[in-house]
């Protein structure tokens, strides 16, 4: 049985958006900015969490996104989900906005690159005005990685592990 607990809340499933089986989520507290990215949703069916591969979602207006799944293809399976809550992984959002308060949080994970493996240990989350940098100590020199949503893959909590793409050639620099 999927946790919740390391699940945050999206919002509702408001209404059938078309006839091919996409829906209209109603944004509780978060915004469409704020998703890293949505592979996957659990939405409550009875009580109980169950997965939806997610194969597409765009920004409707600010408060609200239409969101396309794997398994559903008609307006007829839409509706069996209409005004069930949505929740996603904590790890697919950004927390707080990359704001100081939550990056924070972030010191001392291990940082992997995607294609470089790991880089080393989180140092500090430099805020700077609208250009937050992620500051890690790698092959012996400092590097400052950009802290923003485009880079970041995945936040793991338990491990502790920021999971990023790196710019191009970022890393090349010597």
């Amino acid at each position: 049985m999927i946790d919740l607990s390391d699940c945050t809340e999206l919002g509702d499933i408001t209404r059938c958006h078309g006839i091919h089986g996409e829906v209209v989520l109603k944004l509780s507290n978060l915004q469409y900015n704020d998703i890293i990215n949505m592979e996957s949703v659990f939405i409550e069916i009875d009580g109980s969490p169950v997965p939806f591969f997610v194969t597409s979602y765009k920004e409707r207006t600010t408060d609200t996104l239409v969101l396309t799944f794997d398994d559903i293809h008609t307006e007829e399976q839409a509706r069996e989900i209409l005004n069930c809550r949505v929740f996603i992984d904590s790890s697919q959002i950004i927390q707080d906005k990359l704001q100081t308060s939550s990056a924070d949080n972030l010191i001392g994970y291990t940082l992997v690159d995607e294609q470089f493996g790991e880089l080393g240990s989180v140092d500090e989350i430099m805020v700077l005005e609208n250009n937050p940098l992620i500051k890690v100590r790698y092959k012996n020199r400092e590097l400052l990685i950009p802290f923003h949503k485009h880079f970041i893959l995945r936040i793991d909590h338990k491990k502790s592990i920021l999971y990023i793409k790196t710019p191009e050639g970022l890393l090349d620099i010597n």
